[in-house]
């Protein structure tokens, strides 16, 4: 047992489960393009209608995952190197209407996918984060206890190691720089029906 370990430190939050948030936004918003960033099993991408691009470093997904959209663009590998290697705004031919991003459940890897991904939108896109909040201390570690799943968190990199996580070079304030284009651009959102 961990000192982490107890009633108060609980894995779960409160509300809506994600699926059905997720299904309410695609019912609403009908996105015309979408990006599945960690679509391991498929869940999420079941959910949607439009033309779609999923990206997992290793498949896992369930027959429902395809569901009855005319395109599916899968593709086998870690984020980075999709995001390095493909033109996303030319794989469906117009870019990322909605993005849901879950993959590597790190800062630097998500901040990393958000990048990549808000350079396939265009200014009214949504883009959704998962598991981005540690809901305890246990959560915030940068290793797994005895006894954890090991299903994510396969690499074991710290932040000193990863020159994207500012180290005085400039990046740090690039980050920075982006994130509040980013805010500006989220701030903007707040009636759903200006989104079509």
């Amino acid at each position: 047992m961990h000192n982490f370990d107890d009633a108060t430190n609980s894995f779960r939050m409160l509300g809506v489960p994600y699926l059905d948030f997720l299904n309410a936004l695609h019912t609403h918003l009908t996105p015309r393009t979408y990006l599945d960033v960690g679509t391991e099993t498929g869940s999420s991408l079941a959910l949607v209608g439009c033309d779609a691009i999923a990206v997992d470093p290793q498949f896992q997904l369930h027959i429902t995952a395809t569901g009855n959209r005319r395109r599916t663009f899968f593709f086998q590998m870690p984020s980075d190197t999709f995001f390095a290697t493909e033109n996303v705004r030319e794989l469906p031919g117009r870019p990322v209407d909605m993005a849901f991003l879950d993959g590597m459940h790190r800062f630097e890897f998500l901040l990393r996918d958000l990048i990549g991904t808000e350079a396939a939108c265009h200014p009214r896109s949504l883009i959704l984060l998962h598991d981005c909040v540690p809901l305890n201390p246990r959560m915030a570690l940068r290793q797994w206890l005895p006894g954890d799943p090991a299903e994510t968190w396969t690499q074991n990199r710290s932040s000193a190691s990863d020159p994207g996580c500012g180290h005085g070079d400039g990046s740090t304030e690039a980050i920075n720089g982006r994130l509040k284009g980013l805010r500006r651009n989220a701030l903007g959102f707040r009636n759903l029906t200006q989104y079509r």
